[in-house]
């Protein structure tokens, strides 16, 4: 069985640390796939956050998610403190990837790592935008 193969591309867009509470955890005592893509999220949100974006209103659009891949690479538990890195991956006509790691600051155990895809969107007219000039903009200043 092939396993999904996640490179982790360079730029970094934003870090943080959070700890792993009880209601992250799943009947088998460790955190639940569906809460790393919860934690997926957050970190989305508090990059979007620092530029003053919500996922509504970024870069003078909208984004949504395409798609997701998580590859779990050991156990977390509760009380863990994790680092939580994103990273920027691709970017297309219409949108670009986002990359996650998720590691244990107590041994630098890798937990998790993602991909997420996300389209530039608008709501009003449900569909897809283009790559905002604004993104593209930001994204040179910070690849410097």
């Amino acid at each position: 069985m092939e396993r999904l193969k996640l490179k982790l591309p360079e730029i970094l867009l934003h870090s943080s640390e959070v700890q792993l509470r009880i209601d992250d955890m799943n009947y088998g005592g460790h955190l639940s796939n569906d809460r790393v893509l919860a934690l997926f999220h957050d970190m989305r949100v508090q990059w979007l956050k620092e530029y003053g974006f919500t996922e509504l209103k970024a870069f003078g659009s909208s984004l949504i998610m395409a798609d997701s891949q998580v590859q779990y690479r050991a156990e977390g538990f509760q009380g863990d403190q994790l680092k939580a890195n994103l990273f920027l991956g691709e970017i297309g006509h219409s949108g670009f990837e986002l990359y996650y790691l998720l590691i244990r600051t107590s041994d630098q155990k890798e937990i998790a790592r993602g991909k997420t895809g996300m389209i530039f969107f608008n709501y009003d007219e449900r569909e897809t935008e283009r790559t905002p000039t604004d993104f593209k903009t930001y994204i040179e200043g910070i690849a410097l």
